[in-house]
């Protein structure tokens, strides 16, 4: 995985979402769940788009590096968990929606939705490449 595949999403993502003005009303978070040496889960990386100030609610990138504390990402009870030599992509999209009709009334509405999926295998797992500028969390 390269910074700019990871962009090329992200740009997708944004084109796709034309006229809602995602970049500034909305923020998708993907991260790579992978199990560490000690057979937990950790967050080995993770990458950001959109303006949005809001946070991973399920870890940020380096939880879990050691032990077995962190159970993966997802709801409680329900997380997801990767396999050894393997990855999982887990992706966090919120967005603030302004209703078009009764808007003053309602105020903004946020819509949260994740979606995982395995990687394929065979791939190497150390983390992202160059090139390309990291979309980072900060």
């Amino acid at each position: 995985m390269r910074e700019v595949d990871i962009n090329e999403v992200f740009e997708g993502a944004e084109r796709q979402a034309a006229g809602l003005n995602f970049e500034n009303n909305g923020r998708i978070i993907l991260s790579s769940l992978q199990r560490n040496d000690d057979g937990g889960q950790t967050i080995k990386w993770q990458r950001c788009f959109g303006n949005m100030e809001v946070a991973s609610a399920y870890g940020v990138e380096g939880i879990g590096e050691t032990g077995t504390d962190f159970p993966g990402m997802g709801p409680e009870g329900r997380e997801v968990t990767a396999a050894a030599g393997t990855a999982i992509m887990f992706v966090e999209v919120t967005y603030e929606y302004e209703p078009l009709l009764y808007g003053k009334w309602l105020g903004p509405q946020i819509i949260r939705s994740t979606a995982a999926y395995n990687i394929r295998e065979a791939r190497d797992l150390s983390g992202v490449k160059s090139p390309g500028t990291p979309a980072t969390c900060d």
